[in-house]
């Protein structure tokens, strides 16, 4: 996989936290950087995940109520 550099700006605390988890874990500040952006990115995936989850589960519930007509059901989804 390709690598690309990307600069980042922090305050003084969040600079002083990392030189000190930095010391902790063995772990450069680029690492847990990396970490922590990779772990955003599966949070916000999860979260996609669960609100596609949602939609099904009430796309279920319509159907199971008796409401039969897909094109309503959809509609009604995609309004949430």
């Amino acid at each position: 996989m390709a690598t690309k550099r990307v600069s980042l700006i922090i305050g003084e605390e969040l600079n002083n936290w990392l030189d000190e988890e930095s010391k902790k874990t063995g772990f450069t500040k680029n690492a847990l950087c990396h970490m922590a952006v990779e772990r955003y990115k599966e949070q916000r995936e999860g979260l996609k995940q669960v609100k596609a989850l949602e939609s099904l589960t009430e796309l279920l519930e319509s159907m199971q109520s008796g409401n039969t007509d897909i094109q309503t059901i959809l509609e009604n989804v995609k309004e949430r």
